[in-house]
């Protein structure tokens, strides 16, 4: 099998993906840490659910932050767990 040089710009498309996505994780952290202290389950029975406007639509690269807020402000994933 012949060998491939991967170009210079494909390599800084690489390290541009990996740097978004910790960016991107590091953002999620802070979100998930101040939905779950105002009583919300960010778990895949919650907040997680993958019905189209949830956390992991964000993650996907899916704006869905206006629907999810919503949702949430009409109690969808809240819990009775709620932090002080």
């Amino acid at each position: 099998m012949a060998a491939i040089k991967i170009p210079k710009y494909i390599r800084q498309k690489m390290h541009r993906i990996a740097h978004l996505h910790a960016t991107a994780n590091k953002e999620m952290q802070v979100v998930e840490a101040w939905l779950e202290n105002q009583g919300f389950d960010t778990s895949m029975q919650g907040l997680r659910c993958g019905n189209g406007y949830s956390l992991e639509e964000l993650d996907y690269g899916n704006d869905c932050t206006d629907e999810l807020c919503e949702s949430m402000e009409n109690g969808f994933g809240l819990t009775n767990e709620r932090s002080v």
